[in-house]
């Protein structure tokens, strides 16, 4: 037997290992009986021939399952049957199954059944033996291996027809097969390997392909929901651009009609307060105004109009009084027509005398004059004082006109900044009005905070803000 496996060893020493799922072999050998014989009660030795079939399921690369038929023959020439033995059995390659080897030793471990003819009593004896051994497989040549393997079984179970024995049975079985083992679906390490290649290719083929298409849909579907997004987007600011247009229009022109009602208001409320002053004035003078006999008094209007008040700078002004009366001319006599009045005693305001005399040229108004106006509107002193030259510069030059620019700084409300701007305009026209300039030489504009001199973050900058601004019209 040893001659026997060395042999199969030499001959299938140059091939290269193989792997396959399942196999079939037809197997023969010798088995060994050590039982006892029961008419005599004396152990007892036996070699028969055996012959048989394994079928083996591969379950891993390092695993399978052996499934083994066996049927034993007493040698000679009558060759009866002594026993029949069917196994399942767990074997475990020992070497590594990821690589190519000329030899595959493995172990087992598993159950056997056997029935036997019993030595010394004519019935038969059923008996499960716990089976292991060891083997090897040689591959041969593709689909082809030789195997040889023993294996050793030990009664566990024993029932005959005088007895049941669990655990107390004698005897020992000792089997050595070998044979020629077909394996289905033989994959060498090469072809394996290029199978696995071209399924793992066409698997990343495929898996690609269907990647592809998705990600090809998803895209294009990403691109039309983008599309329809960045629309609507589109839409959505141009309308709101749209709404936010018409609003600012809509309460610009109600800021400027309520302005402008409101500038006008104003001016009506200045016209008629001017009017009020110079009518009281005409009335104070037209009372004091001595009638004189002889003489037609002149109009009230006319005698105003002939009247020179000349405006007072920073000192107040002296009020002098013309007690002669000039000498009057006597009318020609008739009969008809009363004598001429006395010329009425007119009351003049002169204003004092300055160091430097008033420039009344075009260089006089080249700059604009910054009037800065307290936080509450109120005229400075310094304001004034710059008020009352331009005054004398006015009256001297009756064809000049000047443009009134009212601004503010931007604390409070954008409609609130233009009406303080407005009041500011308006506190300097009042006070032209006041000393004589008659409204079609002034030309007020509002600005509000739309046109800051100098920055609204700092108290200093809000200040240089709060001002009005004077210039020559040309």
């Amino acid at each position: 037997m040893k001659k026997l496996v060395l042999g199969f060893l030499l001959i299938c020493g140059n091939l290269f290992g193989q792997e396959s799922e399942k196999s079939f072999g037809m197997l023969g050998g010798v088995t060994d009986l050590w039982t006892v014989d029961r008419s005599t009660n004396t152990n007892e030795f036996r070699s028969l021939t055996n012959l048989g079939f394994q079928y083996s399921l591969r379950k891993s690369s390092k695993w399978d399952v052996a499934f083994t038929g066996l049927t034993g023959f007493q040698g000679g020439s009558t060759w009866n049957s002594k026993f029949l033995t069917g196994s399942a059995a767990l074997r475990s390659f020992v070497l590594n199954p990821g690589k190519k080897h000329k030899v595959n030793p493995f172990y087992q471990v598993g159950a056997e059944g056997m029935i036997r003819k019993d030595v010394g009593f004519q019935g038969y004896a059923y008996e499960l033996h716990a089976l292991g051994g060891i083997g090897i497989d040689v591959p041969v040549y593709q689909n082809f291996s030789l195997l040889a393997q023993t294996n050793l079984s030990i009664p566990m179970i024993q029932i005959n027809e005088s007895e049941f024995n669990i655990a107390k049975a004698r005897g020992l079985n000792t089997t050595v097969s070998v044979g020629v083992v077909y394996h289905f679906n033989h994959l060498g390490p090469k072809k394996k390997a290029a199978k696995a290649a071209a399924i793992a290719k066409r698997q990343a083929f495929v898996r690609d392909s269907v990647n592809t298409v998705r990600e090809k849909a998803q895209a294009e579907e990403n691109l039309r929901l983008a599309k329809i997004a960045a629309e609507k987007k589109i839409q959505d600011d141009l309308k709101a651009k749209e709404e936010a247009i018409l609003k600012a229009k809509a309460e610009a022109e109600a800021a400027i009609a309520k302005a402008k009602a409101e500038a006008e208001a104003e001016i009506l409320k200045l016209k008629a307060e001017a009017q009020a002053l110079a009518q009281k004035k005409e009335e104070e003078k037209a009372a004091a105004a001595p009638v004189v006999k002889g003489r037609k008094k002149l109009p009230l209007a006319e005698q105003i109009k002939k009247e020179k008040e000349p405006i007072p700078m920073e000192a107040p002004p002296i009020v002098q009084e013309n007690s002669a009366p000039k000498p009057v001319e006597k009318p020609v006599a008739q009969a008809s027509v009363p004598a001429p009045l006395e010329k009425p005693i007119v009351k003049e305001v002169v204003a004092p005398k300055e160091k430097k005399a008033v420039d009344i040229s075009d260089e006089a108004f080249s700059e604009t004059i910054i009037l800065y106006i307290s936080n509450s509107g109120q005229l400075m002193p310094e304001t004034k004082s710059k008020l009352n030259r331009i005054i004398s510069s006015m009256k001297a030059r009756p064809e000049v006109k000047i443009k009134v620019e009212g601004h503010s700084d931007n604390e409070g409300t954008f409609r609130n900044n233009l009406k303080v701007s407005r009041i500011r305009a308006m506190k300097v026209l009042r006070y032209l009005y006041r000393y004589g300039i008659p409204e079609r030489r002034i030309i007020a504009i509002a600005h509000g905070e739309t046109r800051p001199a100098a920055t609204n973050k700092t108290p200093e900058g809000r200040k240089l803000n709060r001002r009005v601004e004077i210039s020559l019209v040309k």
